[in-house]
C-alpha cells in the first residue's frame, strides 16, 4: 500500500520498491527497520507503520496535535549518512519547489534504517527519534492577512528539551548532555 496522507484523497495501490519487488509490509514494520535488501536500488521507502506511528504521536501529544491540519510524509532511508562526522539518524525536510509540487505534503521525515540498525535501535528508541523529528515543524507568522506558513526549527541544543522530558536522555550521544547538566547541577548546588 502506498503511504499517501489521507488529506490527499487518493487510493492506494500497491507499493513497490525501485527495484520493481513488491515489498512484504508484514515484514517492514517500525519494529522491524528495512534491510539493505529491502531498498533494492532505491534510496528510499514509504512506510505506513511510521506513518501510523507518527499519526499517534500527533494525537497523543499537545505540542503537535497541531500538525493533524498538515501533512506529513514518513520514509525509512537507505543510509541516513553523517553530518559533522555524526550520524544522521532521521530528518525533517520541510517540502518546496518542485518536491512541494509532486509530493503534495508539507514536511517529509525519513530515518536512516542503517544506522537504526547499526545502534539496534527498540521501538522506544524509535518512537522518541519520531517524536525528535515531529517538533522541527513550525508555522511561521506572514506579514497581516496572510496565513502561517509551514517552515522548520533547530535543535535547542543536540536535541530538544521536549525529548528529554518525555524520553530521557535516550541515545548514547544525549549521555555527554547528561553528564554536562548533572555536572553544572553539582556546582551550582555547592553553597
Amino acid at each position: 500500500m502506498v503511504d499517501i496522507h489521507p488529506r490527499q484523497g487518493r487510493g492506494g495501490r500497491p507499493h513497490k520498491s525501485t527495484s520493481g519487488a513488491a515489498l512484504n509490509w508484514e515484514r517492514l514494520t517500525w519494529r522491524h527497520i528495512p534491510q539493505a535488501e529491502d531498498f533494492g536500488d532505491g534510496e528510499f521507502l514509504e512506510s505506513l507503520p511510521l506513518r501510523e506511528l507518527g499519526e499517534r504521536l500527533i494525537q497523543e501529544y499537545d505540542e503537535l496535535n497541531w500538525l493533524a491540519d498538515y501533512s506529513v510524509r514518513y520514509l525509512w532511508k537507505a543510509s541516513g549518512g553523517k553530518s559533522s562526522g555524526n550520524p544522521t539518524l532521521g530528518k525533517c525536510i520541510l517540502t518546496s519547489g518542485l518536491v512541494l509540487y509532486f509530493a503534495h505534503v508539507d514536511w517529509v521525515i525519513w530515518l536512516g534504517a542503517d544506522w537504526l540498525r547499526e545502534f539496534e535501535f527498540n521501538e522506544d528508541k524509535v518512537e522518541a527519534l519520531l517524536y525528535h523529528e515531529l517538533l522541527h515543524p513550525v508555522l511561521k507568522e506572514q506579514k497581516e492577512g496572510k496565513p502561517p506558513k509551514p517552515g522548520a526549527r533547530g535543535h535547542d541544543f543536540e536535541d530538544f528539551t521536549d525529548v528529554i522530558r518525555r524520553y530521557g536522555f535516550w541515545f548514547d550521544n544525549l549521555q555527554r548532555v547528561k553528564k554536562a547538566v548533572q555536572g553544572r547541577l553539582a556546582l551550582e548546588a555547592q553553597p
